[in-house]
């Protein structure tokens, strides 16, 4: 994949997940492995822009497990204190 794909698939992504996190930065080593065969007029600007995304999106935040299903149902059903006596 060419690096403007995969700024465009990073730029696409929701910020604060991890996967967000992990593409910006794969971004950024491939764009410091490119930077040799970048025009030397775009070498600054792709690694500065690059760094910053990384910078932007390094905080993730892990999905929280779901919560066990309890499966009983006797909290608030049947008579109220008072009724039926």
């Amino acid at each position: 994949r060419g690096l403007a794909a995969e700024a465009d698939h990073v730029a696409g992504m929701t910020p604060g997940t991890c996967a967000a996190r992990d593409a910006a930065n794969r971004l950024r080593s491939d764009v410091i492995a490119s930077v040799g065969r970048l025009p030397a007029r775009y070498q600054e600007p792709l690694t500065s822009a690059a760094n910053d995304l990384a910078a932007r999106l390094a905080a993730c935040t892990p999905p929280q497990p779901k919560q066990p299903e309890h499966g009983h149902h006797g909290h608030g059903h049947g008579k109220k204190k008072g009724e039926g006596d």
